[in-house]
């Protein structure tokens, strides 16, 4: 799969045209990562999913996946159930 890197232009109706640089994440852990994650999730502070998973340059639905099992264990806590985020910490 090919990456895309610097700007990409998409134009919008009436002459509009927006700038955005795609990120690519990773979707699958690797053992550098592992250990940075476990490391990290000892020490968490209140944080989400979504900040999480930009801190490590993962996916979010990784970042989530990880965060339920940790729940799932007892190792972290769920502060707040929302409808859309929930927030984490140690």
């Amino acid at each position: 799969m090919s990456e895309r890197t610097g700007v990409v232009r998409k134009k919008k109706r009436w002459g509009k045209t927006y700038e955005y640089t795609p990120i690519s994440r990773k979707a699958v852990l690797d053992e550098e990562t592992l250990e940075e994650v476990k490391k990290d999730l000892k020490r968490l502070k209140p944080t989400t999913a979504e900040s999480f998973a930009n801190k490590h340059g993962i996916r979010v639905g990784l970042a989530k996946r990880i965060l339920e099992d940790h729940v799932a264990e007892g190792k972290i806590k769920r502060l707040h159930k929302g409808q859309i985020t929930n927030i984490y910490s140690a």
